[in-house]
């Protein structure tokens, strides 16, 4: 969907993110950093209490490929989403490298007792 966002809101934005990153870790060699293991849509806590999940493992494949063409059918200034089709070429179709941590994800959730 298309929102208009005051630059200034996302600069403070981008800073808060790029020292997150860069206090993580994030910027350095990721031999050196333990956590680079882990797949990137599935971040645990130390003490594992709590998941965060990074993006929308719930999505079907084609649900944000439906909304960006949607989008870009209304002339809207959208941009194309990253890493979501392969080689990023929408016309080479979506990969869902997703799936195999939303299946993961939500079977472990779904055994907890």
């Amino acid at each position: 969907k298309y929102i208009e966002i005051d630059e200034k809101a996302i600069d403070r934005s981008v800073k808060k993110l790029l020292k997150a990153r860069f206090d993580l870790g994030e910027m350095d060699d990721p031999s050196k950093v333990s956590w680079t293991k882990i797949p990137f849509s599935v971040v645990a806590s130390a003490a594992h209490r709590r998941v965060f999940i990074v993006g929308h493992l719930e999505y079907e494949p084609l649900t944000l490929d439906k909304e960006y063409r949607r989008d870009l059918s209304r002339q809207l200034p959208i941009h194309q989403p990253e890493h979501y089709y392969r080689h990023d070429n929408p016309e080479a179709g979506v990969d869902f490298v997703w799936q195999t941590a939303a299946v993961q994800f939500y079977g472990n959730w779904l055994r907890d007792p």
